[in-house]
């Protein structure tokens, strides 16, 4: 029997697998390289965040992931230390001991402070969460209760984290809370018993969007009632109820407002209206 007509069909169809898992894995090579370009394309400060030299700015503490896009003078160094010991000092008051070390990167150039801050309602600050936190400060607005403001942010999706996204939370809670360690909403118990009548309820501010919708009108009105809310529910609640809050969320994934508007706790404190100018 002639042995050297024997077909052999499994190389040629080894041969066509091997070239579809070929053309298969270039796809997605190809797919993953052009997502990466319009994320670059579409979150630039976070990029120049991560790479900070990417962007020329220059490591100004040996002890802190702090940065800055020109070297500081003494009195502007000196300012910004003082800044951050204020934000720890309030946000331990809140928290307790803090456990996150966020990148601070502070910006004295205007290109630099639209390319960071475009994004933000407010050209001042903004904190984001990327795998860690990172903040941004423009130098020309940075003050103790900015600083403190955005570390709160920085403190709280840090305790959320765990994942490259930011934490999800209803705004007018994660404003309202940095709130707390900011002085500049202290007139808000009176603003809500003059105004509570016609006042939004906390789900209509749950979404960025509808908080900062209309900033010239509406602004100080929802920072004054997130600051607010949730002092009321802090009253009742305190640091031990903040601290569980957070384990709750991070862990059970629980309805957010179901879990803080509960009996009430929030947005529910309304005394007689008393004449009270607000400045």
């Amino acid at each position: 029997m002639n042995k050297s007509h024997n077909v052999q069909p499994e190389k040629p169809l080894r041969l066509s697998v091997n070239h579809l898992l070929s053309h298969v894995f270039w796809i997605i090579l190809a797919g993953t390289l052009l997502g990466l370009l319009l994320w670059v394309a579409t979150m630039p400060q976070v990029v120049s965040a991560l790479w900070p030299h990417s962007r020329g700015l220059v490591r100004i503490s040996s002890q802190e992931d702090f940065w800055a896009d020109q070297k500081p003078k003494a009195e502007e160094k000196a300012f910004i230390a003082y800044c951050v010991e204020i934000a720890k000092a309030r946000n331990q008051h809140l928290f307790g001991d803090l456990k996150s070390k966020p990148r601070c990167i502070f910006l004295f150039k205007p290109q630099n402070i639209t390319h960071f801050l475009y994004k933000a309602p407010v050209k001042i600050a903004s904190t984001f969460y990327f795998g860690r936190p990172f903040i941004i400060f423009s130098m020309y607005k940075l003050t103790p209760d900015i600083s403190s403001h955005e570390f709160c942010h920085a403190e709280l999706y840090h305790r959320l984290g765990g994942s490259l996204k930011q934490p999800s939370l209803p705004q007018w809670f994660d404003e309202g809370l940095a709130l707390q360690v900011d002085g500049r909403y202290t007139q808000a118990e009176q603003y809500y018993n003059l105004e509570h009548k016609n006042l939004p309820q906390p789900k209509e501010l749950a979404s960025a969007q509808d908080f900062y919708r209309n900033p010239d009108e509406t602004h100080l009105r929802n920072h004054l009632l997130s600051y607010f809310w949730v002092k009321q529910w802090l009253k009742r609640h305190k640091q031990s109820g903040l601290n569980k809050l957070i384990q709750n969320i991070k862990k059970e994934q629980v309805n957010f407002d179901t879990l803080v508007l509960k009996n009430h706790s929030v947005g529910s404190h309304v005394t007689k209206p008393r004449k009270v100018k607000i400045l």
